[in-house]
């Protein structure tokens, strides 16, 4: 399985398209996206994983890729700053859906670079990052 998350940059809605081992799709969620929204992008709706390829030219779109399921320990690892409370960061990641949790991980290199611009602000521990939902808005 293979999972494909899109979002326009510098927005935090998002649509995840999942794709079986063959290449066809098994599953779209939506995070955040209007109902109009929803119908366009259900217009260029994929029904093959090569089929992304329009998605993929677009330089406005963002595209995360994960094979299987997003886990805290490859969430732990890619946010890579080991302080705060562990054990309370395992449990809101429990507390969240897995498009939550793609989006987080995706968010992620967004949230460092909107760091690395703003050397004043300092980076939040993980289980803030997960209960405030940092991901989303960071250019």
């Amino acid at each position: 399985m293979k999972t494909y998350v899109m979002k326009k940059v510098n927005e935090a809605d998002s649509v995840s398209f999942t794709f079986d081992d063959d290449g066809r799709l098994k599953g779209i969620e939506f995070s955040g996206l209007e109902d109009p929204r929803r119908m366009a992008v259900l217009g260029k709706c994929p029904l093959y994983e090569t089929d992304l390829e329009w998605w993929k030219k677009n330089s406005w779109i963002e595209i995360t890729v994960f094979v299987g399921p997003a886990t805290f320990v490859f969430f732990w690892q890619s946010y890579a700053y080991k302080v705060g409370n562990l054990k309370r960061a395992r449990k809101l990641w429990g507390l969240l859906a897995e498009d939550e949790r793609r989006n987080a991980i995706a968010g992620i290199r967004r949230y460092n670079n909107y760091l690395t611009q703003h050397p004043t602000i300092e980076k939040a521990y993980p289980e803030t990052y997960l209960s405030q939902k940092r991901w989303g808005g960071y250019q």
